[in-house]
């Protein structure tokens, strides 16, 4: 993940656009190693490599502190996702979209569907973000 000239980037992938400058990008780092064990994770006495660790937190730097905040990470267009919103307070559901103006107000999680944009524009090996 990156941002560079006002985009959220993923492998070179454009995922939002007009990301304004309080956008923070944070990236992942584990808090403890993956550890493999020998007796469970070996094929033939050879132990696998460790999976990389991939991912970021996205955030934002707000002027004052308060207990709610209305930000904008930027623009999402025509990509497909799935996402969940809490719609009371203690409920969530599911909804689905492919721009930013499709995502609830209290959305939780969202997952971007790549695969068919990223083949358009020449990006390949990315599917869901």
């Amino acid at each position: 993940f990156d941002i560079f000239h006002d985009q959220l980037l993923f492998n070179g992938m454009p995922i939002l656009s007009d990301v304004p400058p309080n956008v923070v990008l944070t990236p992942y780092v584990p808090t403890f190693p993956k550890v493999l064990l020998p007796d469970t994770h070996t094929t033939n006495g050879v132990v696998p490599a460790p999976i990389p660790y991939d991912g970021a937190f996205l955030g934002f730097d707000a002027p004052v502190k308060a207990s709610r905040h209305v930000a904008s990470f930027g623009k999402l267009k025509d990509t497909r996702f799935f996402s969940i919103f809490r719609f009371k307070v203690w409920w969530t559901t599911q909804w689905v979209g492919s721009c930013g103006s499709d995502l609830e107000t209290e959305t939780q999680f969202l997952l971007l569907d790549l695969a068919s944009k990223g083949a358009s524009e020449g990006h390949l090996g990315c599917a869901y973000v």
